[in-house]
């Protein structure tokens, strides 16, 4: 349970969670449950699914591989141990957090995409990654290295990331101090695996083809205030 403290509308985490199942992006199912406590009225709080096998095997088909929470946290030389495992064996999985390491610390790397590719699902990343930019989630993995998950998925032999965290989505700026507000609205690119990849001219056509692709077939707005109602 989650008691929306950053969200006064209490719709983000249900809206948002829901917009990355619907683009096809693992992501929590979302509800509402009135919490009393010994008599005394809480409030409403969001219900949302616990990141546990039951969502690995929804989402990935598959929930034998390794689940790693990330908070403030990124893929920096040093930082593995910093990444908390939640499910599945420890070994591989931090193995290949290493591997996702060392790629990004190389500078010289003759293909960006394809060294990164091999670690990380880059369909799978890109659409997580513009639904970030999208409801502009200032506080998750692309816009401040925090609230998220990777999944070490054994049938892609690859990472891929799921959300977590969302009561401040849909917000047009960050509440981060130091943050410019004139940064572009529509990409968050903190998080290292996005940083690197948005250097390289064919991963930010891919990003853009993504994001639009998310707004023609998922962004509804007149069903999205529907919602609200």
């Amino acid at each position: 349970f989650n008691n929306n403290q950053q969200d006064i509308s209490l719709m983000s985490q249900a809206m948002g969670y829901a917009l990355y199942n619907a683009a096809g992006s693992p992501a929590p199912r979302c509800g509402y449950a009135r919490i009393t406590v010994n008599g005394k009225n809480l409030g409403v709080y969001s219900h949302v699914e616990s990141m546990r096998k039951p969502l690995l095997k929804r989402g990935f088909g598959d929930d034998r591989g390794t689940l790693y929470e990330g908070t403030v946290v990124d893929f920096f030389e040093g930082w593995d141990q910093a990444f908390e495992k939640k499910t599945g064996k420890d070994r591989l999985g931090r193995e290949k957090i290493n591997e996702l390491i060392d790629v990004l610390e190389q500078n010289d790397l003759v293909d960006v995409e394809q060294a990164i590719g091999q670690l990380v699902d880059l369909d799978s990343f890109n659409t997580f990654w513009a639904v970030e930019g999208l409801i502009g989630f200032w506080d998750g993995y692309t816009a401040n290295n925090n609230n998220f998950f990777v999944y070490f998925n054994p049938q892609t032999e690859k990472f891929h990331f799921l959300p977590w965290g969302l009561d401040c989505g849909f917000e047009k700026y960050s509440q981060l101090p130091g943050i410019s507000r004139r940064a572009p609205l529509s990409v968050k690119t903190k998080g290292r695996v996005a940083y690197r990849l948005y250097q390289v001219e064919s991963c930010r056509k891919r990003y853009e083809q993504t994001l639009r692709q998310i707004l023609n077939m998922h962004w509804n707005e007149k069903e999205m205030i529907a919602e609200t109602e």
